[in-house]
């Protein structure tokens, strides 16, 4: 309301301070919502809305919500496998995919390629998010999958440390794996493998 002038016309300093105020609010509601998904993928509480959908729309989806961090960082997208298929929540995967790419982005130099890729395998398809950034040290590639981990020395502003435990608990909800490969100051390569084969059904005892 103060940004449309509900209350009286602002100044330039008074809109640039009611932006940071809506800002400030929008990363809170974010947070919230990452807590009460969070909770909800571990309760078991939520269901997938699983359907064919095709790589190249959940990339595309994907690249276009954080086209213009992307630009503004100079940053180039090196992108392959968009051609697969599979069976999935495609608004969920396309979640995952932003949170990885965002963590990419977050942590790569300026004019960099981040590459964005798919390929079948003996399990599933592999999705992997491939960056050039400072790189995870090994006592901490579990752990960054925890809730709020962060690791010292390179937690980013604005970071709740709950989008990589969002991820985890994504691709659990699809039978899927998730994980990291990684080396000191070498880029990090964050993947994880969705199950194309159906599961065989449990008999009861």
């Amino acid at each position: 309301m103060l940004e449309h002038g509900r209350y009286g016309e602002l100044t330039e300093n008074g809109r640039k301070r009611t932006k940071l105020v809506e800002n400030s609010c929008q990363r809170i509601v974010n947070l919230i919502n990452s807590l009460l998904d969070v909770e909800k993928f571990a309760s078991g509480t939520i269901n997938l809305d699983l359907g064919l959908s095709e790589v190249a729309t959940i990339f595309e989806r994907s690249v276009h919500s954080l086209a213009a961090i992307i630009e503004q960082n100079e940053l180039m997208l090196d992108v392959e496998g968009s051609e697969l298929e599979l069976i999935c929540d495609e608004e969920r995967l396309t979640q995952v995919i932003i949170n990885l790419l965002s963590n990419a982005i977050k942590y790569s130099p300026n004019v960099a390629t981040i590459k964005l890729a798919a390929k079948t395998t003996s399990d599933g398809i592999e999705f992997s998010v491939t960056d050039n950034g400072a790189g995870i040290p090994h006592e901490h590639r579990e752990l960054v999958f925890g809730r709020f981990y962060q690791i010292p020395g390179q937690s980013k502003a604005g970071s709740s440390g709950l989008g990589l435990a969002i991820c985890k608990e994504i691709v659990k909800a699809h039978h899927g794996t998730i994980g990291v490969e990684s080396n000191r100051g070498a880029g990090s390569r964050f993947w994880f493998i969705i199950p194309t084969k159906k599961e065989t059904p449990v008999e009861p005892v």
